[in-house]
């Protein structure tokens, strides 16, 4: 059996060397660096933070919302925490509707929104509505914490959330000017590059659109 790239490599020439055809042979997800070439590997998870998500209602007051239950009104507002899936190819926010429960809010507290979402198979994702939230995310190495205000949309069919560029750029966890080829280099001359480098600033750039 074929477990390795380099097993596969050996097998195309063998194969090749014979006249036979390459297209029944499958290939195994692989990835390739400058110095071991290319390497059999899974693919990497979505990159994802634990995130405290909660209503933000002085926006509500600032947009002239209704807030989602006014029996609500003087009582803060309840955190939840969440491993939230940094989309930097994602162009809006999306949680669960489990989610807004967590929070003491139901989907009537939700208020309706024009836009749509597909998902990245282009299939439309059914939207039952809209919140506004404070995501607040929390350095583990550094302990600084950063927080952003953000429309979220609320659907049946997901069962994580997903935060968008803006957000993560909110969140200095993307530079604002992505994608910028060569403004994140590797992290053994990130020091040398603290200056000029937009990423000076965060760890991590996170790079990938979830599928």
């Amino acid at each position: 059996a074929v477990t390795t790239v380099h097993q596969l490599a050996a097998l195309s020439h063998q194969m090749r060397s014979n006249g036979e055809h390459l297209s029944t042979i499958p290939l195994p997800h692989a990835i390739h660096r400058a110095v071991i070439g290319w390497s059999k590997t899974r693919p990497k998870a979505s990159p994802s933070h634990l995130v405290s998500l909660k209503v933000h209602k002085a926006s509500y007051s600032d947009l002239h919302l209704a807030l989602p239950q006014s029996n609500l009104r003087n009582v803060p507002s309840k955190p939840v925490s969440d491993q939230a899936v940094f989309d930097s190819g994602a162009q809006m926010n999306i949680t669960s509707v489990r989610t807004i429960e967590q929070m003491g809010y139901s989907q009537a507290s939700l208020f309706p929104v024009s836009m749509g979402i597909e998902g990245a198979n282009k299939q439309k994702i059914h939207i039952i509505g809209g919140i506004i939230l404070e995501v607040i995310a929390t350095n583990p190495d550094t302990h600084q914490s950063l927080s952003t205000y953000q429309l979220f949309y609320i659907s049946n069919q997901v069962s994580q959330t997903y935060l968008s560029r803006d957000c993560c750029e909110q969140l200095q966890t993307l530079p604002t000017n992505f994608p910028t080829i060569g403004s994140c280099p590797p992290s053994m001359f990130a020091s040398m590059n603290r200056v000029t480098s937009p990423c000076s600033y965060s760890r991590t750039c996170l790079v990938g659109r979830n599928q």
